[in-house]
């Protein structure tokens, strides 16, 4: 997220889970922060979790969500994300992880 403003900017790369292939190959982005900035990474199962009607979390809606909390601490942020899809899940039982990383740049 930009710290200036506030947009929800999405860097994407196409490869496999860390650690699932031995010696597997990895694309490699680089991306230049500045002060401000909040880098969110976030695994599968973040958009992947479903409700009991067997609706979908979905990126979307996880993009929306990370654009609502814009500026906010990152660990308010983290909190925030998984009380949300914590909501949205009911009582169904989780099938994956849901990891969510944010860093905040100084």
């Amino acid at each position: 997220m930009d710290g200036q403003s506030q947009r929800l900017l999405k860097h994407h790369t196409a490869n496999l889970a860390l650690g699932l292939i031995p010696h597997a190959q990895f694309s490699v982005k680089t991306v230049a922060f500045q002060p401000g900035d909040t880098f969110v990474l976030y695994s599968d199962g973040a958009f992947e979790t479903m409700n009991a009607q067997g609706d979908m979390f979905g990126e979307a809606r996880l993009h929306r969500l990370l654009a609502r909390l814009a500026g906010r601490p990152p660990r308010h942020l983290c909190e925030s994300v998984l009380q949300e899809i914590q909501d949205f899940q009911q009582e169904r039982h989780q099938m994956d992880d849901i990891t969510i990383l944010a860093i905040r740049c100084c």
